[in-house]
């Protein structure tokens, strides 16, 4: 059973590969915390399978995002008691690899091992998004990681972890830490008169962050900085502060 959390697309092509290899079931986290949010389902959900749980998600600074590590220790798994974990990043996941066991260990999970796959750069508050080009090129890069990391699941065998980078403890805990305290909320957020109402950026959050009052998107306080509202709008009206100002939104390519 595989599991994705994605903001802009590229955790959520990635599970979807995999699927696709492993002939898996496939579940939308993003779907799932919205359904909680919006007060549709008990606090807690039940996933059953007989093969290894996969739970693909973003790096967040370096490590787990936050919102998905909660996820999965307020629901239940049962039936395979194996865990793969696969992240995406634009070059690094720092010590997530050990997080990830520190989260197995939580759940009475088997650690099966911790990748990474490289996938365009998407945190537009903080740096550039690749050309449509550079950006296709990346991402069809993918696609050899994607199937050894198949290998692994249909095997059922431990995959291990990519070797860390110099830094990487204090990248996922003190740097981490700093991210989260000082940029991660959505005060900056703001829609332009570009705005048409639509509603995009409401259906997309998987916060149920957003609402619409009086046809403008307005924020409300319990953000994740998934990018899922700022790139996923259609007429790009959506900023933050100053930060994105000119650069290129970003939606995984097809």
């Amino acid at each position: 059973m595989i599991f994705y959390f994605s903001g802009t697309g590229n955790s959520r092509y990635a599970a979807e590969r995999l699927a696709s290899f492993t002939k898996d079931e496939l579940i939308s986290i993003n779907d799932r915390m919205k359904m909680k949010h919006a007060g549709e389902v008990p606090d807690d959900f039940s996933f059953g399978s007989e093969k290894p749980f996969v739970f693909v998600m973003p790096t967040y600074a370096w490590n787990l995002p936050p919102v998905v590590t909660e996820w999965i220790e307020e629901n239940h798994f049962h039936g395979s008691s194996s865990a793969y974990f696969i992240m995406t990043c634009g070059e690094d996941n720092g010590s997530s690899a050990a997080f990830a066991r520190h989260l197995c260990d939580k759940k009475n999970f088997i650690y099966m091992g911790c990748r990474k796959v490289v996938m365009p750069e998407n945190y537009i508050v903080m740096y550039d998004a690749p050309s449509e080009e550079d950006a296709e090129k990346i991402v069809g890069e993918s696609e050899g990681k994607l199937r050894m990391i198949a290998e692994y699941i249909l095997a059922r065998k431990p995959m291990g972890s990519d070797k860390r980078t110099a830094g990487a403890n204090f990248k996922s805990t003190a740097v981490n830490r700093a991210f989260f305290a000082m940029t991660v909320k959505d005060k900056k957020f703001y829609a332009t008169d570009k705005c048409t109402g639509c509603g995009t950026c409401v259906k997309v959050c998987p916060l149920n962050n957003i609402c619409l009052a009086d046809g403008k998107p307005e924020w409300l306080g319990d953000c994740t900085h998934c990018m899922a509202c700022i790139s996923g709008c259609p007429t790009e009206a959506i900023e933050y502060g100053k930060a994105t100002a000119g650069r290129r939104r970003y939606r995984c390519p097809d």
